[in-house]
């Protein structure tokens, strides 16, 4: 054993990728004394990983921010003959209102959701726009880098507008 207390063998490192891997370890049908005892025993190097994993993304803040980015972009797109370009400033209003709304840094999941949702929101308009076999012909050429653009210009825009929604909540809630 060496001298800081930890166990050298390749039990402890079994250990702690079982319970960086244990997806359940929370919904399982232990009671929860034991559950927590078998928390604070994981001391090994990974025990934390999991922690920070689950802070770095979280799927109910990424489907909060879809369904405003999808309701952005719908209601922008509302607007007659300009709707392509008020798609996106409905967008950036959308992830705007996230971003002042809740202090929470969640740039990934707004930047996630909105690229996905803006993928989404163009493909339905391709798709529902016109002559359906040119559509067809049309994402069947240019399909894929079609996706790419809109899904990045999503991204930026939501990021965007995310951005200088935490930018306007932190300078409303500094104090002077």
């Amino acid at each position: 054993m060496p001298s800081d207390g930890r166990r050298v063998s390749g039990e402890t490192e079994r250990e702690d990728w079982d319970a960086l891997l244990d997806d359940d370890a929370t919904a399982s049908d232990a009671p929860a004394a034991d559950r927590d005892d078998a928390n604070s025993r994981s001391t090994g190097r990974l025990a934390g990983v999991r922690r920070r994993v689950g802070r770095l993304f979280s799927v109910r803040y990424f489907l909060l921010a879809a369904v405003a980015a999808l309701a952005g972009l719908l209601v922008g797109g509302l607007v007659p003959l300009v709707g392509g370009v008020t798609r996106f400033v409905g967008l950036a209003a959308a992830t705007f209102l996230l971003g002042a709304g809740f202090g929470r840094r969640a740039y990934l999941e707004v930047a996630l959701a909105s690229g996905l949702a803006t993928v989404a929101a163009l493909l339905v308009g391709v798709l529902s726009a016109g002559f359906f076999p040119l559509a067809a012909d049309f994402l069947a050429r240019h399909g894929v880098a079609f996706a790419l653009g809109a899904g990045a210009l999503g991204v930026a825009v939501g990021a965007l507008g995310y951005y200088f929604g935490r930018d306007l909540r932190a300078g409303f809630t500094r104090s002077l």
